[in-house]
C-alpha cells in the first residue's frame, strides 16, 4: 500500500508530537513542513528527517495527500478551506474553531465530500480512559449517572497562563483551550450532554488568561449528569475524571494515567463508619502497574497522539472507522462555544450565573 503523502502545516510547540507519531504510522509518510517562519520549519525537518521545506500553503496542499494543521487555532479554517478545496483530507488540532460561524462555514465540506477529517482527541486514547471505557461497557460499575471532571492549575508553572498566550483572545481564556477535552471525553463515555449552568467566578487573583479563576459547568442528559471544574486560584495541578455509575466508581487520574475501580455496597456499618482509606491503598497498588504501562508506552514512542495520527491515517487509507466521528467533532464545537461565552458573561458580571 502507498503511504499516505502529509504535509505538515506549523512547526510550533505540538508539531514534533505530530512528527513523532507520523513516524510510528506505516499509512503516512510526511513528505515536508511549511511554516510562515521558513527557519522554523527548516530547524523541525531536519531534526525529524523532513526532507523538504514548502515555500507555501499551496505548495503544500498541491504535493500532499493530507494536511495536518498545527498552528494556532484562529488561523485553521482558512488553511483547513485551502486543503479541502486542494482535495486533501485534514487533520487538526484542537480547538477547530474560535468563533462557531467559521465552523458552520467548514462543515458542509466534510458532510458527504470527499475530504475526511479528523481532530486531535488525544485523551481518548490514554491508558486509563481506554480501560476506563472498556470496563464501564462490561458493566463494572453498573449504569453511568454522573462524570465529575477536575481541572486545578497552578498559574505560576501552567505554560499557558505565566505569560502571552493565544488562548487568552478565546471566549473563555484559557478554559477555553482545554475545555474540548472535558467535552469529547464526556461524549465518549455518556453521549451528547446539554449545558445547563455555568458558574464563573474572579476570586480576587489577577491570573493573565483566565477571565474567572473559578468556574463550574454543568451539564445534563436523560439519565447522566456531567460537571466541570477549572480553578486558577490554588497552588496545585490536578486533573481527574471520576465516573460513579450504580454499582462502583470509576475514577482516572490523568497526570499520572491511572485508573482506580471500587465496587459500593450501602450497609448501616458502611454508614456508621464513614468512608475508610481503602481507596489510598488500591490507588498505591495500581500505581506500579500503571506507571509501568505508561513508561513502557512512552520508551517506545506509543503516545496518545501517535495512536490518534495511526488510528487516523487508517481510516483515511483503510476505512477504518473514524477516531472522531464528525457527530463528536460538531458536539465539541458547538457546545464549547455556547459553555466559552457563558463564561466570558457570567465573568463580565463580576462573577455570577449564567445558565441561558
Amino acid at each position: 500500500m502507498t503511504a499516505i503523502r502529509v504535509a505538515l502545516v506549523g512547526a510550533g510547540h505540538i508539531s514534533g508530537t505530530h512528527l513523532a507519531g507520523w513516524k510510528r504510522t506505516p499509512h503516512g509518510d510526511v513528505v515536508g513542513i511549511f511554516d510562515v517562519d521558513a527557519a522554523s520549519a527548516a530547524r523541525r525537518a531536519k531534526s525529524y528527517g523532513v526532507a523538504r521545506v514548502f515555500e507555501s500553503l499551496e505548495e503544500a496542499c498541491a504535493t500532499a495527500d493530507l494536511v495536518d494543521v498545527c498552528t494556532p487555532p484562529h488561523t485553521h479554517p482558512a488553511i483547513v478551506r485551502r486543503a479541502v478545496e486542494a482535495g486533501c483530507d485534514v487533520l487538526v488540532e484542537k480547538p477547530v474553531v474560535t468563533d462557531l460561524a467559521d465552523w458552520e462555514g467548514l462543515l458542509p465540506l466534510f458532510e458527504g465530500g470527499s475530504s475526511r477529517l479528523g481532530v486531535i482527541h488525544n485523551l481518548k486514547f490514554t491508558g486509563a480512559v481506554v480501560r476506563a471505557h472498556r470496563w464501564l461497557n462490561e458493566g463494572r460499575i453498573g449504569k453511568l449517572l454522573r462524570l465529575r471532571h477536575e481541572f486545578l492549575t497552578d498559574p505560576s508553572t501552567d505554560r499557558m497562563l505565566a505569560g502571552p498566550h493565544w488562548s487568552h483572545d478565546l471566549p473563555g481564556g484559557r478554559w477555553f483551550e482545554t475545555l474540548p477535552h472535558a467535552l469529547y471525553l464526556t461524549h465518549f463515555f455518556a453521549g451528547a450532554l446539554e449545558p445547563a449552568d455555568v458558574v464563573a467566578l474572579s476570586t480576587g487573583r489577577d491570573v493573565l488568561g483566565a477571565p474567572a479563576d473559578e468556574v463550574a459547568v454543568t451539564l445534563a442528559g436523560e439519565s447522566t449528569i456531567a460537571t466541570f471544574h477549572y480553578s486558577a486560584s490554588c497552588r496545585e495541578n490536578r486533573r481527574t475524571l471520576v465516573l460513579e455509575g450504580s454499582d462502583g466508581v470509576l475514577s482516572i487520574d490523568r497526570l499520572a494515567d491511572s485508573l482506580l475501580v471500587e465496587r459500593r455496597r450501602d450497609s448501616r456499618a458502611g454508614r456508621s463508619l464513614g468512608p475508610l482509606p481503602g481507596g489510598a491503598w488500591k490507588r498505591l497498588l495500581a500505581l506500579p502497574r500503571d506507571r509501568g504501562a505508561y513508561l513502557a508506552d512512552r520508551l517506545a514512542g506509543r503516545t496518545p497522539h501517535a495512536r490518534m495520527i495511526a488510528d487516523f491515517a487508517a481510516h483515511v487509507a483503510t476505512g477504518a472507522p473514524s477516531p472522531t466521528p464528525l457527530a463528536e467533532v460538531d458536539y465539541v464545537i458547538r457546545t464549547g462555544e455556547a459553555i466559552g461565552r457563558r463564561i466570558d458573561a457570567a465573568a463580565a458580571g463580576g462573577g455570577s450565573r449564567a445558565s441561558d
